[in-house]
């Protein structure tokens, strides 16, 4: 497992067709397997992880009679800036008769049961050939009031966590105002290196040309980067 492995996220609440799944997967160079064996799991891994492709099951939960939480959970993830645009592979037992999937959650493609798994590897193989994780995206669409504002991520210079808001402050001195969440949901959701937590209600980007590294500071046992903020003009401390 290297670092530059493209995870794709595979969620199927059938055992053997999940098993299926995950070893044509395994023998693909350069990607990783998260496996969620349940919804759950997938919402946490797709906050946790930065994933490439998800291969879903509508039905991810067996016990329930007319379950299609993979549908929701794939409505739910389309909801996320983050991967408001990454494909998403369908594999059931079901046929999708009005193509749904297709013009509700845009998926890439839709398998029903018995598939041919070259088929499915094409389609894998097809989608990673463009997913680049050496390199960082250099943008970001935030959705606001149901319309995307995209920003360029290498204008941000600090970002305010509110009460109810968040306010990201650009380098020509204008102001975006996005819905709330938590700085850890952000800095996830954003994923950039350069971004980085001050305390829990600041976040700055230290590669931007208005902060300058000062020194260091020790308190309290930890090693502090300094960094002064030349255009707003405040000193921040990096741990």
């Amino acid at each position: 497992m290297k670092m530059t492995d493209k995870k794709v996220l595979v969620a199927d609440s059938d055992i053997s067709g999940s098993r299926k799944i995950i070893e044509i997967l395994s023998g693909m160079q350069g990607v990783e397997v998260v496996h969620a064996k349940n919804v759950a799991l997938a919402y946490q891994y797709s906050v946790k992880y930065n994933i490439a492709l998800f291969i879903l099951n509508p039905i991810l939960n067996n016990k329930i009679n007319g379950d299609l939480s993979g549908i929701e959970f794939a409505q739910n993830i389309r909801m996320m800036e983050r991967y408001y645009l990454t494909p998403i592979i369908f594999v059931s037992n079901l046929l999708d008769k009005k193509s749904f999937a297709y013009e509700n959650i845009h998926c890439y493609q839709y398998f029903q049961r018995p598939y041919e798994e070259k088929e499915l590897k094409k389609a894998v193989d097809k989608i990673l050939k463009f997913y680049d994780t050496t390199t960082e995206k250099e943008s970001h669409c935030f959705k606001i009031n149901g319309e995307l504002y995209p920003l360029k991520l290498k204008n941000i210079v600090w970002i305010e966590n509110k009460t109810t808001t968040i306010v990201i402050h650009c380098s020509d001195r204008s102001t975006l105002e996005v819905p709330y969440r938590s700085t850890r949901q952000l800095l996830m959701e954003l994923n950039v290196k350069s971004l980085k937590k001050c305390n829990k209600n600041t976040v700055v980007n230290i590669e931007t040309e208005f902060f300058t590294k000062v020194g260091l500071y020790f308190g309290n046992g930890k090693r502090w980067d300094c960094f002064i903020c030349m255009l707003w003009g405040f000193l921040i401390n990096i741990w």
